[in-house]
């Protein structure tokens, strides 16, 4: 749980922090940052706490023990709606980092932006529109067997495949952010 958190906080989080902080000021955005961390901390101590407390190390469980059926039907709409909009604003980022990226090596045409110094894509582009539609079935073919999964223990191995992956492109971010900048400013 602990490393899904870090992988969904640093995931999206992370490319709109600079933007955040050049917008808010430094200053604001270490304390926001602040904030964040600690809000995060209270909530992990809260958790470890009731898991230690009812001797549960499942959120269904968890709940139901400590605040009941109600409270358990509630969080099961909730825990549903954000793994579902989690997943599907990652496709949406996903898709969007991926063409930034085939625009800096050059392999999409001019005709894929409405404006390419602002890299906001052309929707009506019908090429374009074919590669996301084939982008996103291949990807969700990929990703919904692993929603099937009764037990996340057998996807731990994915999990540092995903982990070692985004630290990668962190890397990758950082290494060609300053040509990146350079070709489309």
């Amino acid at each position: 749980v602990a490393i899904m958190w870090i992988r969904m906080s640093l995931g999206i989080g992370i490319l709109m922090l600079p933007y955040y902080t050049s917008k808010f000021g430094i200053l604001i955005g270490i304390l926001l940052i602040t904030i964040g961390v600690f809000l995060n901390y209270l909530s992990y101590v809260a958790i470890f706490e009731a898991s230690y407390y009812t001797e549960k190390f499942n959120y269904f469980e968890i709940i139901w023990d400590l605040l009941g059926n109600k409270v358990l039907f509630v969080f099961n709409i909730t825990y549903f709606l954000d793994l579902s909009s989690t997943v599907a604003i990652y496709a949406i980022v996903t898709w969007k980092l991926f063409v930034h990226i085939l625009a800096f090596f050059g392999y999409v045409k001019e005709d894929w932006f409405n404006n390419l110094k602002n890299l906001e894509l052309n929707d009506k582009n019908p090429l374009q529109y074919k590669f996301r539609i084939l982008y996103f079935t291949v990807l969700f073919l990929i990703t919904i067997p692993l929603f099937l999964k009764w037990s996340m223990d057998s996807l731990n191995f994915i999990t540092l495949i995903y982990l070692g992956v985004l630290i990668f492109l962190i890397f990758f971010i950082f290494i060609i952010l300053k040509p990146y900048y350079d070709k489309f400013s």
